[in-house]
């Protein structure tokens, strides 16, 4: 409602109000203010100590259980399909050069040698031939 819409003596009674002194806040009521809401939004919520050292510490069991699981299992189905003779012949090899590693160390490093000695060379994907031909001149190890 503006103050045309009113009657006269509630008029009269809104310019009375208005021109009143009216009390100011604290100059230094602005400041407080500004502060305290700058706080609040600078700092991110925290975690109490022992939620993140907890969260820290789920993290690593998982961590742990699944390198433990996938070492477990990589004796057992990696040999399949595999010849036998062949992955002896390179597990022999390989407790002459580190003698020091267990059987069941030497017998996974020859898996995973026989494995990686089947791979299939593949070409890096690009967009046009010249990046292929690029690489050509790649130097082969001779691991024999």
């Amino acid at each position: 409602m503006s103050s045309q819409d009113l009657p006269p003596d509630l008029a009269a009674l809104e310019r009375e109000l208005m021109a009143r002194d009216r009390p100011s806040p604290p100059s230094a009521l602005r400041q407080r203010v500004l502060d305290g809401v700058r706080r609040d939004h600078r700092r991110p919520p925290r975690l109490p100590a022992w939620q993140f050292a907890a969260a820290v510490a789920a993290a690593l069991l998982l961590g742990i259980n699944l390198s433990v699981s996938v070492a477990n299992n990589l004796s057992g189905h990696l040999a399949d399909g595999l010849d036998k003779e062949r992955l002896d012949a390179e597990a022999e090899r390989l407790r002459g050069l580190v003698p020091e590693l267990s059987d069941q160390e030497v017998y996974r490093q020859a898996l995973l040698a026989q494995g990686a000695a089947q791979l299939l060379a593949a070409p890096v994907p690009s967009s046009s031939p010249e990046s292929l031909l690029r690489h050509k001149d790649f130097q082969l190890w001779d691991t024999h």
